[in-house]
């Protein structure tokens, strides 16, 4: 853990009541001296956030991540185990499931693997073939990504996230920057085939809207004080033939605040560097301006956005009733997903009841269950108006 004196205002948790988990999860997620100029967020916010405990899952490891002694042995057979259980089908097959393999026995492991494929087709069982290159394709690219970021000194305990936590992240750092050229209103979320909930879906919309919904961040209109670190840049190249998406993830909510009419406001630093690959189970964090790993800051940074949404809800309305809106009223242009239907006001109503939800399951300590769409309808209360009109 990086060592030094910061403000009090960062790292006191006086008045605050903590239990001893919630003492633990405030110190693991203080700023450290590698974070210049952190943005001040008030402490009963920060428990708030603490509460609704961001990636939970990964708590338990958190202690492990910066000790001194070496750790890769170790690291890298919980690698190959996570391997070997997601794509248990290839075991039969005689699959090398290491991240430390040779050219000579890649080569080897994929000739042996194209005969039994071809075998399969020639005994009429193409569906079973198609299935089984399908398969062995996609566990090549995350074996592929895995050997990289442990060749290049990037593989850590906290390198695997669980795809579930995809949300926490989104609450954390909902502003994002994709990597490749621009992408449609249906690429907001990396996840479609793990977790694709109209909650989760909306809430990236909210934060990374641009051209009316036709459109989403790219890598080039990256920019600010935080620049990406030179070990990261010298190796972007690499990184990005690694990962079929790359995704930037930041706390910088004075860019959707221009969409939404809001004030300005200060931004706050410390972005993530995530790379994604189709139907695998978990995102990968690939690096961190800071260097600091997953949790430094985090609960500082849900603070902010659910305290700024909560400030600026009633700007929602400035969105227009017609933008393309995923998970929406199919009722637009060639039928598609557009906001809301048609009133006699250009502005959604829809939008400001939908951050009610939101901040309603964040006061109870359930945000991340709410976007995942574990929480199922409310049946002590009418239905909101956002899911009325859908």
């Amino acid at each position: 853990m990086f060592k030094g004196n910061l403000p009090a205002v960062f790292t006191a948790n006086k008045g605050l009541a903590l239990t001893k988990k919630e003492e633990e999860i405030f110190a693991l997620t203080r700023p450290t001296v590698a974070h210049v100029k952190p943005k001040i967020v008030p402490l009963e916010h920060i428990k708030r956030a603490i509460q609704n405990k961001p990636f939970e899952e990964m708590w338990s490891i958190a202690h492990l991540v910066h000790e001194e002694t070496d750790k890769e042995e170790r690291l890298v057979q919980v690698v190959e185990q996570v391997l070997e259980q997601h794509y248990a089908p290839l075991r039969s097959h005689n699959i090398l499931f290491s991240i430390r393999m040779t050219d000579a026995e890649q080569s080897k492991e994929q000739e042996a693997m194209t005969e039994a494929i071809k075998y399969l087709r020639t005994t009429g069982l193409n569906g079973i073939s198609a299935s089984l290159q399908k398969m062995y394709e996609e566990f090549c690219t995350v074996r592929a990504a895995l050997t990289y970021l442990l060749r290049e000194k990037l593989l850590t305990e906290e390198t695997l996230i669980p795809a579930k936590h995809i949300v926490d992240l989104a609450v954390a750092c909902p502003v994002w920057f994709r990597n490749g050229s621009s992408y449609t209103r249906r690429d907001f979320n990396p996840f479609p085939n793990v977790i694709d909930t109209r909650e989760l879906s909306w809430f990236l919309q909210l934060y990374n809207q641009e051209n009316n919904g036709w459109g989403t961040r790219t890598f080039h209109d990256f920019g600010g004080v935080d620049i990406l670190p030179k070990a990261i840049s010298d190796r972007i190249v690499m990184i990005k033939r690694a990962f079929p998406a790359l995704i930037i993830a930041t706390p910088y909510l004075d860019i959707p605040a221009r969409a939404w009419a809001a004030p300005p406001i200060p931004r706050n630093i410390d972005p993530y560097l995530m790379g994604f690959i189709p139907n695998f189970p978990f995102m990968f964090l690939v690096a961190r301006w800071s260097g600091t790993g997953l949790f430094p800051l985090m609960t500082d940074m849900v603070a902010d956005t659910m305290e700024h949404l909560r400030r600026n809800m009633h700007l929602l309305k400035n969105f227009g009733r017609d933008s393309m809106w995923t998970h929406g009223v199919r009722s637009g242009e060639w039928g598609s997903p557009i906001l809301q239907r048609r009133g006699i006001t250009r502005g959604n109503t829809i939008l400001p009841q939908f951050a009610k939800e939101i901040l309603r399951a964040y006061d109870n300590g359930k945000v991340f269950a709410f976007l995942r769409g574990e929480l199922g309808p409310n049946t002590t209360t009418p239905k909101s108006l956002w899911q009325q009109t859908l």
